[in-house]
């Protein structure tokens, strides 16, 4: 597993980027909710579906 976020822009940020930015206190969870996502193996029809529940809940 890797320690950093690939966003849609393709950039990458690592843990390390995080904490740079004053934001240390989010990643773990943030890499957490990453690989939960990646071990369900969404495609992007899912995600938007979720995405949808999210904002409208």
């Amino acid at each position: 597993a890797s320690d950093s976020v690939l966003f849609a822009t393709n950039q990458a940020y690592t843990r390390d980027n995080y904490r740079k930015a004053g934001m240390a206190y989010v990643i773990e969870d943030l890499l957490h909710f990453c690989r939960c996502m990646y071990d369900m193996s969404m495609d992007n029809v899912h995600y938007a579906l979720l995405t949808a529940i999210v904002i409208f809940s």
